[in-house]
């Protein structure tokens, strides 16, 4: 059922931490910087309401109303069947001067005090529910010559005005080079909620994430989600790694490519004589997440590499045989994804074999506690399959932080004390870095990467960090502070540098790091 009170983002996992979405009366901004992808958030609102009967005026500044139209239909979403509660208040054309076929336009976008006229026209008729959009608070600051405060003054009085007409308002805001004073205004101070949306590595290629930054209404989000692009379909939350494991023979190749058909029906899978020797893939959308899944080998030899596979796994799903399970084999996989820290499940597969036991004798058979999920299931039923990764799909989802997302999430907290640095990370698994467990080189880039995603826009300071038995350390290495929170098995080494997601000189620096602490150490 849908409450008229709170109007839905289209995301579901951002409308979770927003407590079901938008309320009405409330203003929201989405910010990052160039290629984040910030401008699809508010389209995907836009039309996630316009397709539950609601009203949108949309404020385009950096494009034709025509473009507008046209960037809406690339991701799958034609407005042109809403065009009664749609409306484009067109402050481009003019801009550049052309005439504007719309019904409402900015005669002069260089005029703070010429938008002002028409965006309180605008809210002057809005009912409550309806929503007003500014597709680009940025494209206000650069081309008002008034200056971005005055800018943010009129942005404040049309909150209050929408506010008290029980609208909402979205703001769209692309970071560039502005004033940090400013930018901080933004951020913090113009909007009852901020998303921040960023992305991975240089220019972003590795992918995207967002994360509340503030919100009045709603417990700020603990950690970022990652998110996909689709085209059409928008924003859905990408969960890069659900590793399939389990005994050989106890059906993963088959929950994989059952997997598969669920959405894009893509499956890899390289196998001899019946044995999958080099993994499986597939790529699929499920309930609005996009995932990646990765099957291990099935031979016995590879179970001793299991930690490999389970490298940056965010949730693992061990699928055990009911008619023959391999108990030995099943117990040495559980122990070691126990020890990866992340959320898992037992699939107790071929339920459907003459002599399969039921989940509760498998339970007792492989001494699972009860809190340890186990599914009865068929590997070539999709039902099932779909049962069994909804369940840990949520489980990924609801986790409140384990294994290296508790520690991204600590470190987070404690860089946003001070302003104004670009943070990469290097992040132990435990120990000093333990630099064994960072295999000089793509197993080394790839936690950096993870790390550096995470915190490109942190904020960090070193003043209160490091509680351990060794406290607070700062190295100087060539010009960078390193930082070590806190000591024994719970260090976090947080290397800054203006590497802009560039692992290469972050892992170098990192080895660096970790020879100088031994060093310090031994003495």
């Amino acid at each position: 059922m849908i409450n008229k009170n709170v109007k839905r983002t289209g995301i579901p996992t951002l409308d979770d931490c927003l407590k079901g979405g938008i309320p009405i009366g409330k203003t929201l901004l989405f910010y990052g910087k160039p290629l984040s992808e910030s401008d699809v958030f508010i389209m995907q609102a836009v039309y996630t309401n316009l397709a539950d009967d609601e009203v949108c005026y949309y404020v385009a500044s950096t494009y034709s109303p025509d473009v507008v139209r046209a960037g809406f239909k690339d991701y799958g979403w034609d407005t042109s069947k809403y065009a009664r509660r749609f409306e484009i208040i067109d402050a481009y054309s003019p801009l550049v001067g052309a005439s504007s076929g719309e019904r409402f336009s900015v005669k002069d976008p260089e005029s703070i005090e010429s938008y002002d006229e028409t965006i309180s026209g605008i809210i002057d008729m809005l009912s409550p529910g309806d929503m007003l959009v500014f597709s680009s608070l940025s494209a206000l600051l650069d081309h008002c010559t008034c200056g971005g405060e005055e800018v943010l003054r009129y942005a404040r009085k049309w909150n209050k005005m929408a506010v008290i007409k029980g609208a909402i308002v979205i703001y769209n805001f692309v970071e560039r080079d502005y004033d940090p004073g400013l930018m901080e205004h933004v951020k913090s101070g113009l909007c009852n909620a901020a998303v921040q949306v960023g992305g991975l590595g240089a220019d972003m290629i590795y992918g995207h994430f967002f994360k509340t930054h503030a919100c009045d209404w709603a417990r700020r989000a603990d950690r970022p989600t990652l998110f996909k692009v689709n085209r059409p379909g928008g924003i859905t939350v990408h969960i890069p790694k659900l590793l399939v494991t389990g005994p050989q023979g106890s059906g993963k190749s088959t929950f994989v490519r059952t997997a598969a058909t669920l959405s894009s029906g893509k499956c890899v899978s390289v196998d001899r004589m019946g044995t999958t020797i080099a993994g499986d893939h597939a790529q699929l959308t499920i309930k609005g997440f996009s995932v990646d899944l990765f099957g291990t080998p099935g031979h016995r030899l590879f179970v001793k590499t299991l930690n490999a596979f389970a490298v940056d796994a965010m949730g693992i799903a061990v699928v055990i045989d009911s008619s023959e399970p391999d108990t030995e084999a099943a117990l040495e996989i559980l122990r070691t994804i126990r020890h990866e820290g992340v959320p898992y499940i037992v699939v107790a597969n071929k339920q459907d074999a003459r002599d399969a036991m039921d989940v509760e004798r498998i339970r007792r058979q492989l001494g699972l506690a009860e809190e340890e999920p186990v599914i009865g299931a068929c590997s070539n039923n999709c039902h099932d399959v779909q049962r069994a990764l909804e369940m840990l799909i949520g489980m990924v989802v609801e986790s409140p932080g384990s294994g290296r997302e508790e520690k991204f999430g600590a470190i987070i907290d404690g860089l946003r004390r001070v302003r104004g640095v670009r943070a990469a990370a290097v992040v132990s698994t435990g120990g000093i870095l333990k630099a064994a467990e960072i295999p000089g080189g793509i197993q080394g880039e790839r936690v950096a990467f993870a790390a550096s995603t995470i915190l490109t826009t942190a904020e960090a300071a070193a003043e209160d960090l490091g509680q351990g038995t060794l406290g607070r350390l700062l190295v100087d290495l060539d010009g960078r502070e390193l930082m070590v929170m806190g000591a024994d098995e719970r260090n976090m080494l947080v290397l800054l540098a203006e590497h802009d997601g560039n692992p290469g000189p972050i892992y170098a620096e990192a080895v660096r790091a970790v020879d100088k602490i031994k060093e310090i150490r031994g003495r």
